[in-house]
């Protein structure tokens, strides 16, 4: 891959409709706040009733968070357990997994299992 592609790449939200909201290494919980507030998604889990934080409420609503690892710098890239990609959101993410070796093990099986 080539590495400026690789380092133009961005970290923050992903909507299913494959619209990016940009966010700071450290500013995704404020950036998932401002998005929350436009979308206004329910503050409760419905199963459990425990209240959600707006990343959980954005991870359970079908975005994605792209972010970078601390301890490996590669990407991490988290998608509820209970969503599938939308052809949008693997258009988007498919430069993040172009370079196996920089990307966290666990997002790259999920994106190959979905396949």
């Amino acid at each position: 891959m080539d590495w400026m592609v690789f380092e133009n790449l961005k970290t923050g939200w992903l909507s299913p409709a494959g619209e990016f909201t940009r966010a700071a290494y450290f500013d995704h919980i404020s950036v998932a706040t401002t998005i929350d507030d436009d979308l206004n998604l329910p503050d409760c889990d419905p199963k459990t009733g425990r209240r959600l934080q707006p990343d959980e409420k954005l991870i359970n609503a079908g975005y994605v968070l792209i972010g970078r690892s601390m301890i490996s710098h590669g990407w991490r890239i988290e998608w509820s357990l209970y969503h599938t990609l939308t052809p949008e959101q693997r258009q988007f993410l498919a430069p993040y997994f172009e370079d196996r070796d920089h990307i966290e093990s666990w997002a790259l099986m999920r994106w190959e299992d979905e396949r």
